[in-house]
């Protein structure tokens, strides 16, 4: 990114790069492909935001852990944090890291697409009311998706309010769902085993259930790195997260009858 330009990625000033290999001043919006997705960066960088120590925590909520296909969802993305204003941006991606879905503008967000995915993202920064701040937006699904999944990937900016790229931090976070069971040219496509994991936000002590005996379980922070793995001989799985910073986490039990993913939230 050249350096000759000003680059606000909380949303005040943005520059977009295009196919057309032109840069185009869009005045409030972050640039695209800054989700934390695969093959994606975030606004977190040497010639972007950086330098911030703000402890935040991204959640998605709106959605039902087995969606429909075909179906409208109101989803709300929200930052629990102690910095002063956030902003944010959010893609959906099929098993294949394809577009999944189309979202559909809400108060204060805009949509714009990029490389075949697309992305929906704050108009302006947003000050935190009561330590927190969050939009409201649509989201389809589709008609059909690869290997019946489809991921949130999304990034929020913990900013300082000092309307500059310094003291500012990204917290990155994934929200996993599945599509319902159907049945394809003859062909079933099985769901995930679903399980309750709880409770979410979590201090220390983690309470998986509705697992197949012989499941595996995997934590991953946000950087996608496998922080736990622990088997699991009943239905019921207590795992120490005590060793373990503040942040959001990815929880995967997997068994020969499928895998499953849940968020949570370390406190």
């Amino acid at each position: 990114m050249k350096r000759n330009y000003l680059l606000i990625c909380s949303g005040l000033l943005a520059f977009l790069v295009f196919p057309s290999a032109f840069w185009i001043l869009e005045p409030e919006n972050p640039p695209l492909e800054n989700t934390g997705a695969p093959g994606e960066t975030t606004c977190e960088q040497e010639d972007c935001h950086g330098g911030g120590e703000f402890t935040g925590v991204s959640v998605l909520s709106g959605l039902p852990d087995t969606i429909e296909a075909s179906t409208a969802y109101t989803v709300s993305i929200t930052l629990t944090s102690d910095c002063e204003n956030a902003g944010f941006q959010i893609t959906a991606l099929e098993g294949d890291d394809t577009r999944a879905g189309t979202f559909t503008t809400g108060t204060g967000t805009n949509v714009a697409s990029f490389a075949g995915r697309q992305y929906i993202r704050q108009n302006s920064p947003r000050e935190l009311t009561g330590g927190a701040a969050s939009w409201t937006f649509t989201w389809t699904s589709p008609a059909e998706a690869v290997d019946n999944e489809v991921t949130f990937y999304f990034a929020m900016l913990n900013g300082n309010n000092n309307e500059k790229e310094d003291g500012d931090n990204v917290v990155i976070n994934a929200h996993a769902v599945v599509m319902r069971e159907e049945i394809v040219n003859g062909v079933t496509t099985p769901s995930l085993p679903k399980i309750a994991v709880y409770p979410n936000p979590v201090s220390n002590d983690l309470t998986i259930t509705g697992m197949h005996t012989g499941s595996t379980v995997f934590i991953y922070n946000a950087a996608g790195r496998l922080v736990i793995r622990e088997e699991v001989a009943g239905v019921t799985a207590h795992i120490d997260l005590s060793n373990l910073p503040s942040g959001n986490y990815q929880v995967v039990a997997e068994s020969v009858n499928g895998r499953s993913i849940q968020q949570i939230s370390k406190l």
